[in-house]
C-alpha cells in the first residue's frame, strides 16, 4: 500500500468576525486499502492588528501503512464591527459662564478594551451674547478604524441676572447740593453689563 488516502471533505474558506468562535468543521478522507484518521493543525498568521488575522488549517489524513495527505482551509479572522455607546442621549440644557466640556462616555468593543473617543463641536450663535448652540459629536474607534458616532445638541442659556459689586447707600443733602454722582456697577458671568440710570423726584 504505497497510495495516499484522499478527502472526500474539506471545509471551504471561511471568514468569521473576532468575537466569534472559530469554525470546528473536521475534512473527510477515505483510503482504498483500509481505515484513515485525519488529524488537524492551526498555523496563525498575522494580520494588520490582534482583531484581523488568518488561521490556516492544515487537515492530514494517515492511511494504515502511514501514507499521508494534506488539505488546508483558510480561516480569515475580521473586525468590522464598531464599538458601541453604553449611555446615549441626544439634548443638554447648560448655563453659560459653566464648564462646557464634553461629558465622558463609556463605550464597549467585541473585541477590544481599546476605544478612543474625539469630540467635534460646532457653534451657533443665538440672540444674545451668552446664548448659543453646540452641535456636539462624540465619535469612537476601535484599534481597526471601526467606527460610530453620537450627536448632542447642547443649549446654552443665560438665564441668571447680573450681580450688584456696588451701589451708593441712601444719603440726605441740602437742597442746595449737588446730587452725588457715584454710579453703580455689576459683572455677570455671561456678557458685559450695562448699568442704566434712572431718576424720580418725589414731592
Amino acid at each position: 500500500d504505497t497510495v495516499a488516502p484522499y478527502f472526500v471533505l474539506v471545509p471551504d474558506a471561511v471568514t468569521v468576525e473576532c468575537n466569534e468562535e472559530l469554525p470546528v468543521t473536521m475534512a473527510e478522507a477515505a483510503d482504498e486499502c483500509g481505515t484513515t484518521v485525519v488529524t488537524v493543525s492551526d498555523d496563525l498568521v498575522e494580520g494588520i492588528n490582534e482583531n484581523n488575522y488568518t488561521v490556516i488549517r492544515t487537515f492530514t489524513a494517515t492511511d494504515a501503512c502511514g501514507n499521508q495527505a494534506d488539505a488546508v482551509q483558510i480561516i480569515s479572522v475580521v473586525d468590522t464591527t464598531p464599538p458601541t455607546f453604553l449611555d446615549v442621549w441626544s439634548e443638554e440644557i447648560r448655563q453659560c459662564g459653566e464648564d462646557l466640556a464634553p461629558l465622558s462616555v463609556e463605550t464597549e468593543d467585541f473585541c477590544s478594551d481599546s476605544v478612543s473617543v474625539t469630540v467635534h463641536d460646532v457653534n451657533t450663535p443665538g440672540v444674545c451674547e451668552g446664548m448659543f448652540n453646540i452641535a456636539r459629536t462624540y465619535v469612537i474607534s476601535d484599534i481597526s478604524g471601526n467606527t460610530d458616532s453620537m450627536l448632542v445638541t447642547i443649549q446654552v442659556v443665560d438665564t441668571l441676572a447680573p450681580e450688584w459689586t456696588f451701589a451708593p447707600e441712601d444719603v440726605t443733602l441740602s437742597c442746595d447740593a449737588s446730587l452725588p454722582a457715584d454710579s453703580a456697577m455689576a459683572v455677570d458671568g455671561c456678557s458685559d453689563v450695562m448699568v442704566q440710570l434712572e431718576t424720580d423726584t418725589l414731592f
